[in-house]
């Protein structure tokens, strides 16, 4: 048998080093991350509990119950105990495994002997137990991370953590793994995963291989296995784990979505799911991510996704919030456009036009050949979601939505990023079906000449009513007598219009009929104002609070 040997190995950290963004949770995260079989090698990694003597794997164990010890372990290559000494990581080149600096077991040792954590490393022929050397440094007090070593007093395959006599807080963070630690979570979903992604999109990204068609995918494929798979999944709370879900996580509130890297929970997110993402642009501590990274591999996801619950989801808050910034919604504006959001603003700045398709639509984000490959999930989702007779919403001309809905059609207003991406995938938007007014359906304009005195002075007081409500820009204001079809018949039409012209020209159109009273008068114009100003369709939020602001100024000036 080997003689047993003792001795200390210094490192060069400080028991403060970092103190500040390592705390509990980190400690169990990062205990167990490095167990996990992409860092360890090995094909498991299990939590157990020491409870009235006997070890019960996490899923298992009863959290109203004293627990003697915790151990977290894996079936892996081991390490060698000198590897404590030094800020070198084995797996910095390696995209599967979560650990890349080389600082997460001391800072874990660090942790324990700050938090009072009595913490063991286990590994082939040796124990290894953190303490603290007190020094004096150039007349300052410091403590020094150590670490004591027993070596050849056994042998295990692979490693261990091991917490002797933990404490009640330290117990409800292990019973949380399930809800940070994927590996350890039995009842996520996985919603999509990037390599699911249809052959077509592939075959893309190697296009400008020199190699043939079939060693471009076996390339490819053997590219797939060395990198970690982006993926959409929903973290919903585990019915088996029941009462064992501790604190905030146990609260019926509404969903919190999470962005997991490499398994492991990092952040909350605004968004529709959680997403595990194979991110290397993360700050040591795990605390937080380059978010431009964030946002570009949602947006592959989401761009890419054929699962139809997760596009009809996209859909319906698309049409719920027209100005949302879900990371699913910004994944479909252009950086410029995202940019100029901002994650602090409610809401979307831009004036989004939609071409007819004799104008040939040109989608600023995606090229259609790219999109090829999935016309038929994003197309399938949004009429099983309306119906056959579904269409977009033509956001400049109220009439022509007005036009289409009177043929039958529901017309459908998204947010505007994913309304552009529908319709360069084909979807058919209002426009397209009125086609253009002068040969389907038309106003007939009055001159001013050609109405009544009383009509005259009630259509010169906009001015006024501009004056009121604080409007510094003069709308040009048009008469019509009403809408007519090609043969001549007047048709139903609105009582006000907002219309721009191919060139641009926007001006209100008002109806002759509304000139009679200054009460209808006043509400329909007012009212087209509002579109005219914010060009937004009604009951979209900044049509309604353009109503709000400028009754709050009238109310506010007479109390003045």
């Amino acid at each position: 048998m080997a003689e047993i040997k003792k001795y200390t190995i210094e490192t060069s950290l400080t028991l403060d080093y970092r103190r500040e963004r390592w705390g509990l949770e980190r400690l169990v995260l990062d205990g167990v991350s490095n167990h996990l079989p992409n860092d360890s090698l090995g094909t498991r990694v299990s939590v157990k509990l020491k409870q009235a003597g006997v070890y019960y794997e996490l899923h298992e164990a009863d959290c109203t119950k004293p627990v003697d010890e915790i151990v977290f372990e894996d079936d892996g290559a081991g390490y060698d105990a000198k590897l404590l000494s030094v800020l070198f990581s084995t797996k910095r080149a390696d995209e599967l495994s979560v650990g890349q600096f080389g600082e997460g077991l001391k800072m874990v040792a660090a942790t324990a002997l700050r938090e009072n954590v009595d913490l063991e490393y286990h590994s082939r022929n040796w124990i290894a137990k953190p303490s603290a050397k007190h020094e004096t440094i150039d007349g300052h007090e410091l403590d020094r991370l150590c670490f004591e070593i027993i070596e050849n007093g056994y042998n295990i395959q692979g490693s261990r953590t091991v917490i002797h006599n933990p404490s009640q807080i330290v117990i409800n963070e292990i019973f949380n793994i399930p809800t940070k630690i994927l590996a350890l979570n039995r009842t996520y979903s996985e919603l999509f995963n990037e390599k699911d992604r249809p052959k077509t999109f592939i075959k893309r990204e190697y296009e400008k291989n020199p190699l043939g068609f079939g060693a471009r995918e076996r390339v490819l494929q053997e590219k797939l296995k060395q990198r970690y798979h982006d993926r959409i999944i929903d973290l919903h709370p585990a019915e088996e784990l029941g009462e064992k879900i501790i604190g905030e996580l146990k609260s019926p509130a509404r969903k919190k979505r999470h962005l997991f890297v490499k398994g492991v929970r990092v952040i909350e997110i605004p968004a529709l799911f959680d997403y595990d993402l194979g991110l290397e642009h993360i700050t040591p501590d795990r605390s937080s991510v380059n978010e431009d990274k964030i946002q570009e591999r949602i947006n592959n996801l989401v761009v890419d996704c054929t699962n139809q619950e997760v596009i009809t989801r996209i859909l319906q808050r698309a049409q719920e919030c027209t100005y949302g910034m879900d990371y699913e919604l910004q994944a479909f504006l252009t950086k410029e456009e995202r940019e100029g959001i901002g994650r602090s603003e409610i809401n979307f700045k831009g004036d989004i036009n939609f071409p007819t398709m004799k104008e040939g639509y040109i989608n600023k984000m995606y090229e259609i050949k790219r999109l090829e490959n999935i016309l038929h999930p994003w197309r399938v989702a949004f009429t099983n979601l309306y119906g056959e007779k579904a269409v977009l919403r033509d956001e400049n001309s109220s009439t022509i939505n007005t036009d289409v809905e009177r043929m039958g059609y529901t017309v459908i207003s998204l947010h505007s990023g994913v309304a552009r991406f529908l319709a360069g995938l084909g979807v058919t938007n209002a426009r397209e079906i009125a086609g253009p007014t002068t040969t389907k359906n038309e106003f007939c304009w009055i001159s001013l000449e050609q109405l009544t005195t009383q009509e005259q002075t009630m259509y010169h007081r906009i001015p006024e009513i501009n004056t009121q409500l604080g409007i510094d820009t003069l709308p040009e204001v048009r008469i019509y007598a009403g809408l007519f079809d090609a043969k001549g018949s007047e048709i139903e039409s609105s009582l006000g219009v907002q219309i721009t012209e191919p060139d641009g020209t926007r001006y209100i159109g008002i109806k002759q009929s509304e000139l009679q009273t200054i009460e209808k008068f006043y509400a329909t114009y007012i009212h087209e104002l509002g579109h005219f100003v914010t060009r937004r369709a009604d009951y979209d939020p900044l049509f309604t609070q353009f109503f709000i602001d400028k009754l709050s100024k009238i109310i506010d000036e007479d109390n003045d």
